[in-house]
């Protein structure tokens, strides 16, 4: 009592002093601040401001209209300046040197936020515990949350001490990068390390998950990683037979190196199998390394190389290496098979702004033509017969016309087997560019000054074998081929006649620098072609014939006489050059006014055109490119060029070199209309287009000795109600054909009365259908790269934002062959493709793809592509149910890529059935 005394005394004391101050300037502070610094004396006091206190019991003063309080304060204090506020009230306990935080409670020191529905915090002990409460239904609210930097975890309650940096946590709840830490109960020491005691880790972001792996003790080392002892995996409360010694759960951020965990199983065709385990690097920030491999009991075998990198705003790519050996039968039998195969992928891209004035990008997809067939590929891979890679380097010049380009080119065939590889292929352009143009403009300028001339000088290196020559390195030095090429065209200025006609005329000239020639002899030694005649005995049973297999006569038959052809190496050139006038423009129909239903006008615009085109004799012995040779034993000559396998072609080196003079010509036209609407009360008019486009074009040559006039080409194109995309196209000849099917001079009119002979007609028509709702792949969520790769790669993402989409495309082909003018044959192709995305559900969605073939009344590649979204984990079905590549497989994994080796996989690839 006699302490209380002492205090209240004091408190009166204090509050007689400072009522005689000037009251326009009160202290009137919401937010209480402890305050102190080190080092702290004796005579250091603790500042309070006291305008709402109230008195909990004995122990606590009532302060009434006093603004400051000064009370003795240790002299170890806290290294930092503590805030604290609540909404509802702040109690102080003077003589237990407590201070009583009650609703929506805060108490902050440096990076360190505690919130609460309850706080107590201890300026003595430099200690603070919060606990939340629970409301008439048994919900707790105001549950403790701390928070230092980016690091914060919810409990029950919790207890902290701000000098030493150590606390202990009751139900704490806590999310470690992608996943979600609870423990019953917790101590944090000064390096911010937790040590849980019965914990569960989850993906699951649920207050009560679908699954966890539960462990007794625990350490978590923040931003690193997560050590656990003996866990247990449990699903919806229901424990499971898995059981792991120990865990670690990695937190960074940053790449880490470790073990890939392999899928194990059965393949009917190469037994038991592991697949996908190796090891994983993460070399640096910017760089990474799996080394993932297959293994099968039966002999088969694949080992993939797979890497990373990414220079932000420098560059980015990605490169796998693949290559192993399929064994298939048994191998006591000839029904066994062992194949080597091989295929090297990269793909790189430079930043715009890395290098303003040149930029470096590469695609190279090559390997061997039965990769995609041994070893599982993606769907385009299967349905593509060909190849490609490309590596370019291209620079501009600033300041002048000029830029560069080095390139090379690689193509492969999977159905011929050939390789043509163009290493490098080096191409200098100058843009166009008026030499006579004057530097200073003095009055008008003349016709002259707008001659533009351009230049495009290409130097290639190609090869082209078969694909088993294509590491046989003699082969490959004999068959490279090489050349020079340079473009010049001169374009004159344009001109008018009578207003509304334009002329465009223009000049080409090329020249070619070939280092080799072929010259070609005939050679009446050689053996050119032998010829057997077998014929077999007839032997009668009954009313049947069996031919007898032994032959009873043979004779051969050897024609001598061959063409032999052989390179002559130097440097040779060559030229050509053409010219040519165009003239074109256009006519403009317009109806207004009128009073067709809802079509009030019309418009048509026809656009017709002709180019005079010339050449001279390039076959003719002033020019020195063809050379006659003997052909038969008949002495019959034929005509060659000396640069036939020169790797540029142009007239020079082509099957007709004679001059030309020819005249095309062709129209195109467009419809378009204006509608009204009786729903639209503004009497706006519609534009809609009845035809896009519709040309008709054809050619005619004054020099050419017959069949002058070329084939005649229709297309056209338009959208119907705005949904459907119509296309044909066609090709027809003016010329009838004779009893072998060849065109012969005759007119198609004159012998059968009908305008033009059909040849080739093609049209297609394709629409879409989806829900009005769009999908929005904007997002907050991951890290920057990680939506940068998102929306990199859409197509390796199931969006479950579009409630369904339904593509339809129908295509009919027809090429016609003649045997004789009554006598033909029709190739055709008709086919049906659809592709259909739909979500079933929310959680549910099918992704479809198949098509129709009428002409082989079968079904096209067909894939079905099901997902379920199962909150924190997914399920997919992949099935191709029919053709050569039939497959499929079932995958059941979480979400978290944290735990992308938690998964139940079942699958059978083609080589399996």
């Amino acid at each position: 009592m006699t302490k209380f005394l002492t205090y209240y005394i004091f408190t009166l004391f204090l509050f007689l002093s400072l009522s005689a101050q000037d009251k326009a300037n009160p202290l009137n502070i919401q937010d209480s601040t402890l305050s102190t610094e080190t080092p702290i004396s004796e005579t250091d006091s603790l500042v309070l401001p006291l305008d709402s206190l109230s008195i909990a019991n004995d122990s606590i003063d009532s302060l009434q209209n006093t603004q400051v309080l000064n009370v003795p304060f240790a002299k170890d204090g806290l290294d930092e300046t503590v805030t604290y506020n609540a909404e509802d009230s702040i109690l102080y306990d003077i003589i237990n040197e407590k201070i009583y935080l009650y609703g929506n409670a805060q108490v902050q020191q440096g990076s360190i936020t505690l919130t609460a529905n309850q706080i107590v915090f201890d300026y003595t002990e430099q200690t603070v515990k919060a606990t939340g409460r629970q409301d008439s239904l048994g919900n707790w609210i105001g549950k403790p949350l701390f928070q230092e930097g980016d690091e914060k975890f919810e409990a029950d309650e919790l207890t902290y001490n701000f000098k030493t940096k150590k606390g202990k946590i009751a139900d704490l709840i806590t999310q470690e990068g992608d996943g979600f830490l609870r423990s019953e109960k917790v101590k944090k020491n000064e390096y911010d390390e937790l040590f849980g005691y019965n914990t569960y880790y989850t993906t699951c972001n649920l207050e009560h998950p679908h699954f966890r792996i539960e462990s007794k003790k625990v350490k978590i080392v923040p931003d690193e990683l997560i050590v656990t002892g003996p866990a247990k995996f449990i699903v919806d409360d229901v424990p499971t037979p898995l059981i792991i010694p120990f865990g670690i759960f990695p937190l960074t951020e940053e790449r880490r190196s470790g073990i890939l965990l392999p899928t194990y199983g059965q393949s009917p065709g190469q037994g038991f199998y592991l697949r996908n385990g190796g090891f994983y690097l993460g070399i640096n920030q910017h760089m990474d390394l799996a080394i993932r491999g297959d293994l099968y009991s039966r002999g088969t075998w694949r080992l993939n190389l797979a890497s990373q990198y990414r220079k932000r705003y420098k560059y980015n790519g990605t490169v796998s290496i693949n290559f192993g050996k399929r064994k298939t039968g048994d191998p006591i039998t000839d029904a066994f098979n062992s194949s080597n195969d091989f295929r090297i992928n990269w793909s790189h891209s430079q930043a715009a702004q890395a290098r303003p004035n040149s930029s470096f990008s590469a695609s190279v997809n090559l390997g061997t033509t039965s990769y995609s067939r041994n070893f599982v590929t993606t769907t385009n891979d299967y349905l593509s017969n060909t190849l490609t890679s490309s590596i370019n380097y291209s620079k501009r010049f600033p300041g002048t016309p000029f830029n560069m380009n080095v390139s090379a080119n690689h193509s492969q065939n999977n159905q011929t087997r050939r390789v043509r590889l163009t290493l490098p292929e080096l191409t200098l352009n100058m843009n166009r560019i008026q030499p006579l143009k004057r530097k200073k403009k003095k009055g008008k300028t003349q016709w002259h000054e707008k001659i533009s001339v351009g230049y495009t000088g290409n130097f290639r290196n190609s090869i082209d074998v078969a694909d088993s020559l294509f590491t046989n390195l003699d082969t490959l030095v004999h068959k490279m081929e090489n050349g020079i090429k340079h473009n010049i065209p001169i374009n004159l200025p344009n001109f008018n006649i009578l207003k509304y006609i334009t002329v465009s005329p223009t000049f080409r000239y090329n020249e070619y620098w070939n280092f080799e020639t072929i010259e070609k002899s005939w050679d009446p030694t050689l053996n050119y072609d032998t010829t057997f005649t077998t014929t077999f005995d007839t032997i009668y049973v009954d009313t049947s014939i069996i031919i007898q297999e032994v032959p009873v006569v043979s004779s051969i038959d050897t024609t001598f006489g061959k063409v032999v052809s052989q390179t002559v190496p130097g440097f040779k050139t060559a030229r050509d050059f053409n010219a040519s006038l165009s003239i074109s423009t256009r006519i403009y129909g317009v109806k207004q006014g009128l009073k067709l239903g809802p079509i009030k006008a019309f418009r048509h615009v026809m656009t017709p055109n002709v180019t005079l085109s010339w050449r001279p004799d390039f076959g003719s012995d002033f020019w020195g490119y063809y050379r006659e040779v003997q052909e038969n034993a008949e002495g019959e000559v034929s005509k060659y060029s000396i640069f036939e396998d020169a790797i540029f072609n142009g007239t020079y080196n082509s099957s007709n070199p004679s001059q030309s003079a020819t005249l095309s010509f062709g129209i195109d036209n467009n419809l378009e209309i204006k509608t009204s609407s009786k729903k639209d009360t503004t009497n706006t008019l519609r534009k809609v287009k009845i035809l896009e486009g519709f040309s008709i074009r054809s050619g005619y040559d004054f020099i050419r000795d017959s069949l002058k006039f070329n084939d005649i080409t229709i297309s056209a194109r338009t959208t119907i109600l705005n949904k459907l995309n119509f296309n044909f196209g066609s090709t027809l000849s003016p010329y009838t054909v004779n009893d072998n099917g060849q065109n012969i001079d005759t007119y198609y009119w004159a012998a059968q009365g009908k305008l033009a002979r059909l040849k080739r007609i093609n049209f297609g028509l394709n629409t879409s259908f989806s829900s009005n709702k769009k999908s929005n792949n904007t997002s907050d969520r991951g890290s920057e790269q990680e939506r940068e790769d998102v929306l990199g790669n859409l197509q390796d993402f199931v969006d479950f934002k579009i409630p369904w989409r339904l593509n339809v495309g129908y295509n009919f082909n027809l090429s016609r062959s003649y045997a004789s003018v009554d006598s033909f044959m029709n190739n055709i192709t008709q086919t049906l493709n659809l592709s259909l995305d739909l979500n079933i559900t929310p959680k549910w969605k099918a992704d479809i793809r198949t098509g129709y073939d009428f002409v082989n009344k079968a079904l096209a590649y067909t894939t079905v592509n099901i997902y379920r979204d199962l909150h924190c984990w997914n399920m997919s079905f992949n099935w191709v149910p029919n053709g050569p590549n039939q497959r499929y497989e079932f995958v059941l994994r979480a979400n978290s890529s944290l735990l992308q080796d938690l998964k139940l996989q079942r699958k059978r690839d083609p080589f399996d059935f």
